[in-house]
């Protein structure tokens, strides 16, 4: 990246305009947001349109509106964005008719900070600013500095582009707490705060705050949207005293109890804990290995049929039915009918997960067989059923049928119940039960945890990439051919944890701050993330650090959401937004 040579004169303009282009001919219609019930009109919608749109400043949040501007003392047609402030100057002539507002430096003053009092940077330092003494020494930063801007009608971005939208610097990168509660790496800018958040997928590394939400809400508007609250976490405990355990779910069939899995071998009822199904005398437990996965049929009330996955005495997979006692207080462990077995070559990435979808099929996890780099080359075999979903109907045939929708059904390349690949250990997936969308946590390797997502409706025959990407990244090389694949939603780093346990859309009614949001977490690090599409980004944010396992989540009938930890506890999230 070259250094910038800032021309003196052309200085103070940048610093009290942000400049975007000017169109011809008649506006278009107002877009409106349904988060803010506020539009945008006009030359501001024009404006907002051209020069970054929803990335760049956010929705709208008031209506325009005269105000007085503090620069001038007069007063102006004025909008309010979540990261920023439109005004209108007819006065001006095209492209100087809509000016930025300095929020970065406004904001800060509003906190009780003066920027100049912030440590200074060396001169001579690439992206130095003498105007201000700072510098932009975070390289995502500095990259994305550089390559956003008002289009003022240069050819690509140029300087003057980027100063135009952002300002210069006004304080070096330092660790700060954001609306959302976040702990994130920060630098001001005169109209923008960057932050850096690395478990978000490209491009959403760097975020620019909600200055404009955050200033009006300091002066006593509160306006921020839905996505934009803070959301507090809090965790209830439901049971503890338990044995390693590794699930929690409900058997849909009124009763309102939660069944929970331990490792070894049992299945309880809470909240008595009685054991519901002891099969320890043919699950082989350590490690990765054991009794790994509970799901009730559809039909349960009826037919009284459950499904297990679990890790056989000579280490391979087995999914099998069981069926439960009329009373329905336990289930008979004489009853197993074998569904599938699968050989294990290794003794971990097992997988673990079974679910019935919406469309009443039964949907296993299978990890790619172990070893690192995808040892047994399974994950992009679609003739092997290891690094796969795979999906079956355990009603139409036994031991089972072929969905005659299963992407693969009459292909030879691949196996007719394999259902999506390139997955190296899906641990735990569910289903949205509003949506149905499919929401796969896959355990990485070296460097990354990620989220995949299906839409509800989908064909199915994703290819999640591995072992060609982990995560976000080629895994073995700078480049790789990335045709086909399906990207992950959201991802971290092994810097917050080692390894994801995927959770559920949170579709309860005691937390209504958490509608729509997909909770997951990490089992070494305890911490738990949100992950939540709005206007078509997903956003990915760090909602609580405990001192958990977090072996599983799990749901009850009523969409209430649970923590599962592996030293012996469940516990029901909540939140209040502050």
């Amino acid at each position: 990246m070259p250094a910038r040579r800032i021309l003196q004169a052309l200085a103070p303009l940048l610093l009290l305009a942000a400049l975007g282009p000017y169109m011809q001919g008649a506006y278009a219609a107002p877009r409106c947001f349904s988060n803010t019930n506020q539009c945008l009109d006009g030359r501001i919608r024009q404006y907002w349109e051209a020069n970054g749109g929803l990335a760049v400043f956010g929705l709208s949040i008031t209506a325009e509106r005269p105000e007085e501007s503090r620069d001038t003392g007069q007063t102006y047609q004025t909008q309010w964005l979540e990261r920023n402030r439109f005004e209108l100057h007819p006065e001006h002539a095209a492209p100087y008719d809509v000016l930025l507002g300095r929020l970065g430096a406004d904001r800060l003053r509003q906190l009780g900070i003066e920027w100049q009092t912030f440590p200074k940077a060396q001169p001579g330092t690439l992206f130095y600013f003498a105007e201000t003494g700072q510098a932009i020494l975070h390289r995502p930063f500095a990259e994305y500095w550089d390559t956003h801007g008002l289009e003022l009608g240069d050819t690509g971005v140029s300087d003057r582009e980027s100063l135009a939208l952002f300002g210069y610097p006004i304080s070096p990168a330092r660790m700060e707490t954001n609306a959302n509660g976040d702990k994130v790496l920060t630098q001001w800018f005169e109209r923008a705060r960057f932050e850096y958040h690395p478990g978000n997928p490209d491009p959403y590394k760097v975020l620019l705050g909600l200055l404009g939400v955050e200033m009006l809400q300091a002066a006593g508007q509160p306006v921020a949207p839905p996505s934009a609250r803070p959301i507090e976490l809090g965790l209830e405990l439901v049971a503890g005293g338990l044995s390693r355990p590794v699930f929690v779910t409900h058997a849909g069939d009124g009763s309102g109890a939660l069944f929970v899995v331990e490792q070894a071998g049992t299945i309880r009822r809470l909240p008595d804990k009685e054991i519901f199904l002891d099969m320890r005398d043919r699950v082989l437990a350590g490690g990765e290995r054991g009794l790994l996965g509970l799901a009730f049929h559809p039909d349960y009330r009826n037919n009284g049929f459950l499904y297990v996955n679990y890790t056989d005495r000579r280490g391979d997979t087995v999914i099998a039915r069981f069926t439960a006692r009329p009373d329905r207080r336990s289930a008979d462990p004489v009853s197993e009918h074998r569904i599938l077995h699968q050989a294990q070559p290794a003794a971990n990435h097992n997988g673990g997960m079974l679910a019935f979808g919406p469309d009443g099929y039964l949907y296993i996890g299978l990890g790619d067989g172990g070893g690192a780099n995808d040892t047994y080359r399974n994950a992009q075999n679609r003739r092997s059923l290891l690094g796969k979903v795979l999906r079956i109907d355990v009603d139409g045939a036994v031991p089972y049928a072929i969905p005659p929708g299963n992407p693969f059904v009459g292909d030879p390349t691949g196996r007719a119940e394999v259902w999506a690949y390139g997955l190296r250990n899906p641990w735990r997936f569910s289903f949205d039960r509003a949506t149905g969308d499919l929401f796969i946590g896959d355990v990485g390797q070296n460097r990354y945890e990620w989220v995949h997502y299906q839409r509800g409706g989908s064909e199915g025959g994703q290819n999640y990439g591995w072992p060609i990407v982990e995560g976000p990244d080629c895994l073995v090389q700078e480049r790789c051919d990335r045709s086909g694949l399906t990207a992950p939603i959201g991802f971290y780093s092994h810097d917050a944890g080692c390894a994801i346990s995927g959770g559920y859309v949170y579709r309860g009614t005691r937390a209504p701050a958490l509608a729509g949001h997909y909770l997951f977490g990490d089992v070494c690090s305890g911490r738990i993330w949100t992950l939540r599409q709005v206007e078509g980004r997903w956003t990915m944010l760090e909602r609580l650090k405990t001192e958990l396992q977090i072996s599983s989540f799990g749901e009850d009938e009523a969409g209430e959401v649970y923590v599962v930890d592996l030293a012996g506890s469940v516990y029901r999230i909540t939140a209040v937004t502050p």
